[in-house]
């Protein structure tokens, strides 16, 4: 999440309202928010077309539903903790919604999104695999 930049104004008062205090007060002592918090706080299209501005995402970029255990605390988070390489992988059965997004956020950190077949998941662990250890399969 960026830093907040406390001098401006409306989005102090943005992050005052799409935020719980506890949440707040933990942003506002230099914390990081929980991705279920972040998630909720971009839902509100205001706090979100100033987030993207900041990072330079397109204003009208969706963020698709990412509501589950899997996104929040799978998936997601390992690639926010743990990133293994400049790869995002999304199903070719992905909503629009995923694919914009997901490949707007590639295109401003420079990663690759690929897309696979799910129906050759296992075909695809292996090649994930050779991909992250060259030279070992």
């Amino acid at each position: 999440m960026c830093r907040v930049d406390g001098k401006d104004p409306k989005m102090m008062t943005l992050l005052k309202e799409g935020l719980s205090n506890a949440d707040h007060d933990k942003l506002m002592s230099g914390k990081s928010l929980s991705m279920s918090s972040i998630s909720k706080m971009l839902q509100r299209p205001e706090i979100r077309e100033m987030m993207w501005e900041r990072i330079g995402l397109p204003k009208d970029l969706e963020i698709p539903n990412l509501t589950d255990d899997y996104h929040f605390y799978g998936n997601l988070s390992e690639v926010v903790h743990g990133p293994q390489g400049s790869f995002v992988y999304l199903s070719d059965d992905a909503s629009e919604v995923e694919t914009r997004f997901w490949q707007a956020v590639c295109d401003k950190f420079g990663k690759t999104l690929d897309m696979f077949d799910r129906k050759k998941v296992e075909s695809g662990k292996k090649v994930l695999y050779a991909k992250r250890h060259p030279g070992k399969m």
